[in-house]
């Protein structure tokens, strides 16, 4: 079933994740929040770690269609009457006339991800009625051990339901406008305009968009800082990858840097821009919820030193956390800081001010950070990795071999990049090659069935636990 002609289910490791008895029913019904409601949505049982709808591989056969609109009332965010009953009074008539419309939107946008970024066909859905959104739904739970074909398409419809619900969420957060205010946010940076007091923050020698890299002078710092500079907004497929990958799979966590902004700087320097940004996104751009991330950049000394000098010379100093990033999905070799934040960006006309992340990156010139494991190609595939094993349990060996291979092709590489790059994802422990799954290679991204296997009843299958959990322990 995908464009090559593999079939979704060659992704999938062991199908009895997908069986009726996969994830324990009880945890079922608190994930998606229907019977017991002491248990929201957003908080279904833990065990150290958090799992949500997108984690679930079926709807269990027993729920009821009242049970399963209940479940997409609550993760849609909309009343369920609107669902349950056909209006007579015309406003709600049009309310659901526009929940359906905009489930379709997410349903056709959802099919277009599957295909164009993961590379697979999936089934198109469209609904005009209640029925319609629970036959939908219903379709995920065709596996059985008396009916095995039912797998490919078990499995494709949850593919298509979980990002549809991304793309739903984040057409609440109107992530559409981005576009917009990531133009806000450059006039603000680097125009002298009555936002910013007539103040930039970066003079830049150019005319130019600063979608790609341009050479700036940093306002306000002394001795003269030179640096260059590039920004960008978050296109519509990264938000719904992110929304996918994130174990908390909500559109903040997608949206957390929604724009971003790279710093290319020598690295004496970073110190000095990093107090002066600071500051000026606070003054000027209402900047909260400030962090500051270092990889291999400034490293431990250098960041306590930072420390000390931020709570001498930053605004809010207490209120900014400074800290090591350890994510797996960053190379070792990778080097940069980051500041993260909430900004305010007007929206609409009249406009408004509203809530937006933005990610501030500085890196060295001449950095190493586009190349092997750390360029941000590779960076992109382990973000596809992770939401392949999240929607299917893995992704064939053939699959990542074609990612790989179009790494390669346009950027270059030699014939050995496919195999260096499998084996050193496996060398570094984002990839594991699945155990025993019979006749074929299977690769999973390690920290999602280590998340998975902390979660009590998630899988249940002795098996599969053991067997993980031993390859696991091998690695």
């Amino acid at each position: 079933m995908a464009e090559t002609g593999e079939r979704i289910q060659s992704h999938i490791p062991y199908p009895e994740l997908y069986a009726p008895k996969a994830v324990d029913f009880e945890l079922t019904k608190k994930i998606l929040g229907v019977g017991d409601q002491s248990f929201p949505q957003s908080q279904p049982r833990q065990v150290g770690a958090p799992v949500t709808a997108i984690d679930l591989r079926r709807i269990p056969s027993r729920l009821t269609d009242n049970d399963i609109l209940n479940a997409v009332s609550l993760h849609l965010g909309i009343e369920k009457d609107i669902l349950d009953t056909d209006p007579v009074n015309g406003t709600r008539a049009a309310e659901r006339d526009k929940v359906f419309h905009n489930i379709n939107i997410a349903l056709e946008e959802a099919n277009n991800y599957i295909k164009n970024v993961l590379g697979l066909r999936a089934p198109k859905a469209r609904v005009a009625s209640t029925k319609d959104i629970i036959n939908l739904v219903r379709e995920t739970s065709r596996y059985r051990e008396s009916y095995h074909k039912g797998l490919q398409t078990h499995a494709a419809h949850c593919a298509l339901v979980s990002v549809g619900l991304a793309v739903f969420e984040l057409q609440k957060k109107e992530a559409h406008s981005l576009a917009s205010e990531m133009g806000y946010m450059e006039n603000v940076l680097t125009q002298p305009i009555e936002a910013n007091d007539m103040n930039p923050l970066f003079y830049k020698y150019y005319a130019v968009p600063i979608a790609e890299f341009i050479s700036v002078t940093v306002n306000g710092i002394t001795p003269q800082c030179l640096a260059r500079l590039s920004m960008r907004d978050k296109s519509p497929e990264s938000q719904i990858t992110k929304y996918l990958m994130k174990s908390e799979t909500n559109a903040e966590a997608a949206l957390k840097d929604a724009i971003g902004l790279r710093i290319e700087l020598r690295r004496e320097r970073v110190e000095d821009v990093l107090v002066r940004v600071l500051n000026y996104i606070q003054e000027h751009l209402g900047a909260s919820d400030i962090q500051v991330e270092d990889r291999n950049l400034l490293g431990t000394k250098r960041l306590d030193d930072f420390r000390r000098r931020k709570s001498e010379e930053v605004s809010n100093a207490n209120n900014i956390r400074v800290v090591t990033d350890t994510s797996m999905l960053s190379a070792d070799s990778f080097h940069a800081t980051k500041i993260t934040a909430k900004i305010k960006t007007p929206r609409g006309t009249p406009s408004t001010l509203i809530d937006r992340a933005i990610e501030i990156q500085f890196i060295e010139p001449e950095n190493k950070n586009e190349s092997g494991l750390s360029s941000h190609a590779v960076y992109e595939l382990k973000k596809h990795i992770t939401v392949m094993t999240r929607l299917f349990g893995g992704c064939s060996e053939q699959w990542l071999k074609q990612h790989a291979g179009r790494i390669a092709d346009t950027e270059g590489y030699n014939d050995q990049f496919v195999n260096n790059t499998i084996q050193g994802l496996q060398d570094v422990g984002f990839l594991m090659r699945m155990p025993n799954v019979p006749n074929r290679a299977v690769y999973a991204a390690t920290d999602v069935y280590r998340r998975w296997l902390r979660v009590d009843g998630l899988i249940t299958s002795p098996a599969i636990r053991h067997r993980v959990l031993h390859k696991l322990g091998s690695e």
